[in-house]
């Protein structure tokens, strides 16, 4: 799991201290997945944004 067990009574935090533990151990290291996210989400825009011009350029007819 990491560096924390979310289930140990010794380490209950609140959301602004998991963030604050997220940001100092997990975001910017290896193990993170934001990166990943991001780059998969800008290209998914991308992509999606390159279909929706193609479509207004030549609809399909439907039949």
């Amino acid at each position: 799991m990491g560096f924390f067990n979310p289930h140990a009574t010794d380490f209950i935090l609140n959301l602004f201290w998991y963030v604050l533990h997220w940001l100092k151990f997990y975001a910017f290291t290896r193990r993170s997945l934001a990166f990943n996210w991001l780059s998969g989400s800008l290209a998914t825009m991308v992509r999606l944004l390159r279909t929706k011009r193609a479509l207004r350029r030549e609809p399909r007819h439907c039949l």
